[in-house]
């Protein structure tokens, strides 16, 4: 590009003295001060510059279209270059590798890994009036979850939630359950959240 701005600037220079000369002797052509043989000459070469200088703002443009379709190609090629790398959305231990190097894989379709995350699970329970009483800190527990049916997980109950923390918990516990909305609107009690600690 820089090559061709300066060919354009080169060429633009002598089309101006060649478009001056051309007007001079069109002007004593006239006066009958040259002949017309002398009058075309000049014209003809002022045309055939002024041709090459359009002929070049032609490539100018042309290669700029070029820099810019290289340049949204250079931004996609950078942009899938980040597919490349695989990120979980939290820290674990890779448990079951399903692909191998080089193996050809598709969005959404393929099982990579299977992370387990080892960071501490906390459970957030709601407790019935008539049974909070009954609920201190440290007080053994137990957890079943309907889809791993048989099992039983050891936990303890590490403490209920605070006055700050309830109204974050809250939103969780009712987006899984929403019953516990509706309950909450009849009743002028509050509904405490229990949270629990596994044991390990």
């Amino acid at each position: 590009m820089p090559a061709f701005a300066r060919k354009s600037e080169r060429l633009l220079g002598r089309t101006l003295g060649d478009r001056v000369s051309a007007q001079r002797y069109a002007s004593l052509v006239t006066q009958g001060a040259v002949s017309r043989q002398e009058n075309d000459v000049y014209q003809a070469q002022y045309h055939a510059q002024t041709a090459s200088v359009n002929a070049l703002e032609k490539a100018i443009a042309a290669q700029r279209s070029n820099v810019a379709a290289a340049e949204a190609n250079l931004s996609r090629l950078e942009s899938m270059s980040g597919y490349r790398l695989v990120k979980a959305p939290f820290a674990g231990v890779i448990t079951l590798r399903n692909v191998d190097v080089g193996a050809l894989v598709t969005t959404g379709s393929t099982l990579l890994f299977r992370i387990a995350q080892m960071d501490t699970l906390r459970i957030y329970v709601n407790v019935p009036q008539s049974n909070a009483s009954f609920i201190r800190q440290g007080q053994a527990a137990s957890l079943r979850v309907s889809n791993l049916p048989g099992r039983t997980f050891a936990g303890a109950i590490a403490r209920t939630a605070t006055a700050e923390e309830k109204p974050a918990l809250w939103q969780k516990m009712v987006g899984v359950y929403p019953d516990y909305a509706d309950y909450q609107r009849k009743t002028e009690r509050e509904i405490p959240i229990v949270i629990l600690d596994p044991v390990k």
